[in-house]
């Protein structure tokens, strides 16, 4: 099987200026995430992951982020968009976990006891370190390119995108 990575803040939803998503205000959905139809149609399997350091420090609860996480899975089934799980990281990088981004810890938790062939799949991200996930588990990498962070030097994903529905596209091109 092969499947979809998909980092969630800045990725899926739009990312605010302190890197956390901890209010409604700043709750904000892509507005082309019904693109992501078309990858299920493709036989493609869905997952979050998602690093939420943000829980660690006190700028969001654990509460607020699991209701902007019931939300998102009920825009994305009403699009037609089953999610297989959403994996979060709620450590930051000093804690010493092995799940954070771009450690392989998330993705080894969604494909426990899944046949996905990571070198068929893809890692979509708006950060290097989803680059530098995908790169580090053999995935292909899509950086989607956000007024918020930008690519390194030597950084280089499989494609560079500005939009959801782009890198839907670019997944899906022969």
């Amino acid at each position: 099987m092969k499947a979809i990575f998909f980092d969630r803040d800045g990725t899926l939803i739009d990312e605010p200026s302190d890197d956390a998503v901890s209010t409604w205000e700043e709750y904000i959905e892509r507005p082309d995430l019904d693109s992501l139809r078309q990858l299920t149609d493709a036989g493609y399997l869905i997952f979050i992951i998602t690093n939420q350091d943000a829980i660690a420090d006190g700028r969001l609860t654990q509460e607020f982020y699991e209701a902007t996480n019931t939300r998102l899975l009920m825009s994305l089934q009403e699009a037609g968009v089953p999610i297989e799980g959403i994996y979060t990281c709620p450590h930051t990088e000093s804690n010493g976990c092995t799940c954070i981004k771009p450690k392989r810890g998330l993705i080894d938790q969604a494909i426990a006891g899944r046949d996905i062939d990571l070198a068929e799949s893809y890692v979509v991200g708006d950060r290097i370190t989803d680059v530098l996930l995908g790169q580090g588990v053999g995935a292909k990498t899509i950086f989607l390119q956000t007024n918020r962070h930008v690519l390194e030097r030597g950084v280089d994903p499989t494609f560079v995108c500005d939009t959801l529905t782009q890198a839907v596209e670019k997944i899906l091109a022969p």
